[in-house]
């Protein structure tokens, strides 16, 4: 996912929260019940807790 976040016409142009929205929707449709676990850098646990995530580590 990352690659696709850096490309240069895509920054702050919310495709990253579709990506995102999509990728969980999809989990949902075909996994439902399952828990969603992800590792993040510290600066970006911003960007994950806006699309539903919370913090459950220490951050690395």
């Amino acid at each position: 996912m990352r690659a696709c976040l850096n490309y240069p016409t895509s920054p702050r142009h919310g495709k990253g929260k579709e990506l995102l929205e999509y990728i969980l929707k999809v989990i949902k449709e075909n996994f439902p019940n399952t828990k969603v676990e992800i590792d993040a850098q510290a600066h970006a646990v911003g960007y994950y807790e806006k699309g539903g995530f919370k913090i459950t580590s220490e951050p690395f």
